[in-house]
């Protein structure tokens, strides 16, 4: 799977990930994670500076629509 991220360096040296909206992330200017204490979405239930991947393996469902009134 493959996602674009925005990377936002600010004035202080701080750094921010981004996916459209949600940050993902933000660091310091050396580096060391900045703790949120946020939760990420809640089907995820991980919260900012897990180890765990941010990336959801359960299938794809997706819902046919059918064009006949």
């Amino acid at each position: 799977m493959k996602v674009t991220v925005r990377v936002h360096a600010y004035p202080d040296g701080t750094v921010a990930l981004f996916h459209g909206s949600l940050c993902l992330a933000r660091y310091q200017a050396d580096g060391r994670l900045i703790e949120t204490g946020r939760a990420l979405p809640a089907r995820s239930g991980l919260t900012l500076g897990s180890n765990v991947p941010l990336v959801d393996h359960r299938p794809t469902v997706r819902d046919s629509i059918s064009a006949h009134g």
